[in-house]
């Protein structure tokens, strides 16, 4: 019979002690090791957007008539303007007049806390790497475009 040191070398969810200690000092450290974050978005949908109508376009006419590339180049310009004067506040506002997200555009783009597991996986990459404060490049996902902000 092994001893149990080899039989944890076969396994690879077991890891020794010294390991332990530095994943300890990593999620310490690391942005992307917390367990939930709070983030605001603002999306721009587009004609290949999965639903391209929002209650700032009912009809979906402008959404319709935008390409992937138009919906990068609001958002661009939004991130540079954001970024001359970022803050939390600024950020809602902004949303509240542009955000094609349904369910937080009245919350200024409020998505709560996230965690881990319940988001498309690019958003979720994004959401986590953020340190608080940041703002995030352009997200793809299936929705739309989003630039996203975490406040906590």
């Amino acid at each position: 019979g092994g001893t149990l040191e080899n039989q944890n070398q076969d396994n690879p969810t077991s890891f020794e002690p010294e390991e332990t200690k530095m994943d300890q000092r990593q999620a310490e450290n690391g942005p992307a090791a917390a367990l939930s974050v709070r983030v605001y978005h603002i999306l721009v949908k587009h004609k290949g957007s999965r639903s391209p109508v929002s209650k700032q376009d009912p009809t979906g006419k402008t959404i319709q008539a935008r390409s992937v590339s138009d919906a990068g180049e609001i958002l661009q310009a939004l991130r540079g303007a954001l970024e001359q004067n970022l803050s939390l506040d600024l950020f809602k506002q902004v949303a509240k007049e542009i955000s094609d997200c349904d369910g937080t555009v009245q919350d200024g783009g409020d998505l709560g806390q996230l965690f881990r597991g319940n988001m498309i996986p690019e958003f979720e990459n994004v959401a986590f790497n953020l340190k608080v404060g940041e703002l995030s490049s352009i997200v793809e996902t299936p929705v739309g475009l989003h630039l996203l902000y975490r406040a906590e």
